[in-house]
């Protein structure tokens, strides 16, 4: 296990340290402050460079991570491993108006969901992503793990 979730002034992880960690079952990491991180830091660019760290530990089985701007939740997203095993989600800086919240519907585990920096966003919907596909399943079911939903200006 590897919990960073109350290290709010971690500045560094360096590149290709979490993933050495190959037999790692939990991480955690919280809400960080903004600021440069550099090049060989992985907390840099939307922590795009955390996620390719992560994706390579075949044993992680508890998630928690904070990701900045919707192009880094759409790479995070794109890896069937965090699918399974993300129990939180930090979603912060997207410069969306409307977010649909069923990009998330795959998330197995998801418990909390927090929106932070979000001034740009005016709504947050529930519309199938594909209208095309006729599923007569309850959209609300698909998220029966989530407790926690936190909304921060």
């Amino acid at each position: 296990m590897l919990d960073l979730s109350y290290m709010h002034n971690l500045s560094k992880i360096p590149r290709q340290l979490i993933s050495n960690f190959v037999k790692l079952q939990i991480f955690r990491i919280g809400r960080l402050r903004s600021g440069g991180y550099g090049v060989d830091n992985v907390l840099s660019w939307g922590m795009e460079k955390l996620i390719e760290e992560l994706k390579g530990l075949q044993h992680l089985n508890i998630l928690s991570i904070p990701i900045k701007g919707m192009s880094s939740l759409e790479r995070f997203l794109s890896f069937n491993l965090f699918r399974c095993c993300t129990q939180a989600l930090e979603l912060s800086d997207f410069g969306v108006k409307v977010f649909n919240v069923l990009c998330l519907e795959n998330m197995e585990h998801l418990e909390t969901l927090e929106f932070l920096n979000c001034e740009s966003m005016k709504e947050i919907k529930m519309e199938k992503l594909h209208p095309w596909v006729f599923s007569s399943t309850n959209y609300t079911s698909r998220f029966h793990t989530l407790s926690t939903v936190r909304i921060f200006e």
